[in-house]
């Protein structure tokens, strides 16, 4: 969480200094048994992720992400990366 604060709060400051920063989507694969609804709602509560759409059957999610490497709690959630 407080890597994730930290890239929000960088990129806030990017912005306010006339820089573009630009996130992108990724699918994301959920981990068997994490449980779809706590995953996301979990992973959208960090600030450099928000989940957007879950692909049935729950495994697969369409996230919004801030640049940079997944985070610790990214990594405990999800398998595979980011695609």
């Amino acid at each position: 969480l407080l890597t994730d604060t930290g890239r929000l709060a960088a990129a806030t400051a990017r912005v306010l200094r006339g820089r573009r920063v630009t996130g992108r989507f990724h699918a994301v694969r959920l981990r068997p048994g994490s449980g779809a609804a706590w995953a996301c709602g979990l992973l959208s509560a960090t600030p450099g992720l928000y989940v957007v759409d879950l692909r049935p059957p729950g495994a697969t999610a369409l996230a919004h992400t801030l640049p940079g490497r997944p985070t610790a709690l990214e990594r405990a959630l999800t398998s595979g990366g980011r695609g």
